[in-house]
């Protein structure tokens, strides 16, 4: 089914005078000072569900090393959501001035090739990013497969990790440029049941939904505000001659 797709998405855009692709560049990092203010106020109860359908960009297990090097992932002739090099990038004085204070903490900074397409043939984009908390917390692990989408399965034996962040991103570009995300930011917090000084303190994990819709138009910086996690995204088309 996904080569009947990938293969219709081809036909539509070679037939279409108007089809153009674009570069989507995203920075998605985390404001320490949100995240400090928010200490005491969650519910260390919910495990919110992840979107697990979806398109990978990144090489599996080596996402980082890939992106901090520069490389992208091997040419796909059925796939025209391809990741971009490090070099094609527009924001990277913004990620600069966001690595360089001590108020945020970048958790992505990507780029990726995509066409003009409408929802029906869009690609939700899979992100993993930040810490693996599967090591301190195994359990959550199995509570993700039991609260994952039924419908999208979970079929990927390679996502096991219990990321910082995890779930999806994706771009619809018809008219305006449409961008949705479907996230959850995770942080260790001290359970409120165990805050008494006379026992021991326990850490618990929390979730963070960040889901969001911004219409956006091409070449215009956009931010994407939350108190916990924000989001810088830009798309820009692609010339011809490119």
């Amino acid at each position: 089914m996904k080569l009947v797709k990938y293969l219709l998405i081809i036909f539509i855009l070679s037939h279409t005078a108007s089809a153009r692709d674009y570069a989507v560049e995203v920075i998605i990092f985390v404001n320490q000072e949100g995240l400090r203010q928010d200490a005491e106020i969650y519910d260390p109860g919910i495990i919110l569900p992840v979107p697990r359908k979806g398109l990978s960009l990144f090489e599996p297990g080596n996402e980082f090393e890939s992106q901090e090097a520069g490389l992208i992932q091997p040419d796909n002739q059925l796939n025209p959501w391809q990741l971009l090099n490090s070099d094609d990038y527009i924001l990277s004085s913004q990620a600069r001035k966001l690595g360089s204070s001590s108020k945020y903490k970048i958790l992505k900074h990507f780029a990726w090739r995509q066409p003009a397409v409408d929802r029906a043939n869009s690609q939700p984009i899979l992100i993993n990013a930040g810490f693996d908390y599967s090591g301190i917390y195994p359990e959550r692990s199995f509570q993700q497969i039991e609260f994952s989408d039924t419908e999208s399965g979970f079929e990927d034996e390679n996502m096991t990790g219990v990321w910082e962040l995890e779930g999806t991103i994706n771009v619809v570009i018809t008219r305006y440029i449409h961008f949705y995300t479907d996230l959850v930011y995770r942080a260790e917090r001290t359970n409120p049941k165990y805050a008494d000084d006379s026992l021991e303190p326990q850490t618990v994990l929390v979730d963070y939904k960040i889901k969001s819709h911004r219409k956006m138009k091409s070449r215009e910086l956009n931010y994407i505000d939350h108190p916990i996690v924000g989001i810088l995204v830009e798309a820009t088309p692609i010339d011809e001659e490119n």
